[in-house]
């Protein structure tokens, strides 16, 4: 199933750009999402537009589950063309607010690029990351969500960190 949305931000990035979230995608496992709103990251507020995760139980009904990681496939380009884009950046955090953002939880971003491993970053609670990402010549951009350490908190369903939001996902030519 192949789902599509474009956030306000989408509608207000830079000319000549694209926003990820505009890709034509495939969750393999939990979501992501649009959303719009405020959040807390590091004693700041950013206007998130974007989580990835699985539903649950906190504050913003999304966490990552520890034992299910969650998978998002987004096509840059289809398997007879040259991906148009040559670098991807995203900066992200966990909101200072989540129950599962406190006792030291880690959630974990992976890239993956056509089906190959590509890099990782660890996010916890005050993190402000932005990633740039060399996407030239590909044509699958796949994020993995982890919960490499969970915090003290439980849900009905186990152990889970919070979810990752994004303030910024530009894809550039």
């Amino acid at each position: 199933m192949q789902f599509k949305c474009i956030s306000a931000y989408a509608q207000r990035r830079p000319a000549g750009t694209a926003s990820l979230s505009e890709m034509p995608k495939q969750e393999i496992q939990g979501r992501y999402r649009s959303f719009s709103g405020d959040i807390a990251v590091g004693l700041e507020i950013f206007e998130a537009f974007a989580h990835i995760g699985s539903s649950g139980g906190d504050s913003f009904r999304s966490i990552i589950d520890q034992r299910d990681p969650t998978q998002i496939i987004f096509r840059l380009a289809s398997s007879n063309e040259s991906s148009q884009y040559r670098r991807l950046t995203l900066s992200f955090g966990v909101p200072d607010s989540s129950r599962y953002a406190r006792d030291g939880a880690v959630s974990r971003l992976s890239i993956y690029r056509d089906g190959q491993f590509s890099g990782y970053r660890d996010v916890r609670p005050g993190d402000q990351i932005t990633w740039i990402i060399d996407v030239s010549n590909t044509r699958s951009l796949a994020l993995e969500a982890t919960c490499t350490r969970t915090t003290s908190a439980y849900y009905s369903g186990g152990r889970a960190c919070s979810s990752i939001y994004f303030f910024e996902e530009i894809l550039e030519p």
